[in-house]
């Protein structure tokens, strides 16, 4: 990456950032067409990602669909420029989260998000996943960073997520549930004002109601 490279052009780059209007920072998001658990999942009744939230709504928009092929696209293009160039245009953030729309691709892709969050330490990081076996390869050779909250998400409305695999590398989980959740959210305007659950590595599970 160019020395002279600014936060906006680096943004720019990596296909933008996307903007989860009710979190505290920005995100990066790719098309949950593409998911490969969640693809499964969405042809199972019960399960979480039956009526996923990140096909309907203003995730179905034409624009938001094409944010979102650029983003993967410049990814698979630039290589490990892609690394520099996102540790740049999260220089400003001090809230992030991956795949706000979309799941894990491939080892590679988890590989580049760690080295992301290891050169941005003044970045708290939350990534939640169904992929386990990728979280399972990639963290068997590397160590999650400490500033990156990786969560294991159940696949079934109503179920716990893998807390045993999670627990294995420190991780949390997250669920969805129809009743009693933790997530705030709901109780305040679908907004996360003040709360950082999500993100904190003391919360071992968060649970969030039914889209």
């Amino acid at each position: 990456m160019d020395e002279f490279t600014t936060v906006t052009e680096a943004q720019a780059l990596v296909g933008g950032l996307s903007n989860p209007g009710k979190m505290p920072g920005k995100g990066w998001s790719i098309s949950a067409r593409h998911c490969k658990a969640g693809t499964k999942l969405r042809q199972i009744e019960g399960s979480v990602c039956h009526s996923c939230y990140a096909c309907k709504g203003h995730y179905r928009f034409e624009v938001v669909q094409h944010a979102q092929e650029r983003r993967q696209t410049r990814f698979k293009r630039t290589g490990k420029a892609w690394i520099d160039l996102m540790t740049k245009a999260l220089e400003r953030e001090t809230w992030f989260r991956w795949l706000d729309s979309g799941d894990l691709q491939s080892d590679r892709m988890l590989e580049r998000i760690i080295q992301v969050c290891e050169l941005t330490p003044h970045v708290m990081h939350w990534l939640p996943t169904r992929e386990y076996r990728t979280v399972t390869r990639v963290l068997n050779k590397v160590t999650c960073p400490p500033n990156l909250m990786i969560r294991l998400s159940a696949h079934m409305i109503d179920e716990p997520g893998p807390e045993k695999l999670a627990r294995k590398y420190g991780l949390g989980t997250s669920t969805v549930v129809t009743q009693a959740w933790t997530c705030p959210a709901s109780s305040q305007k679908n907004q996360c004002l003040e709360c950082r659950k999500c993100w904190d590595p003391g919360v071992l599970n968060i649970s969030y109601p039914r889209h």
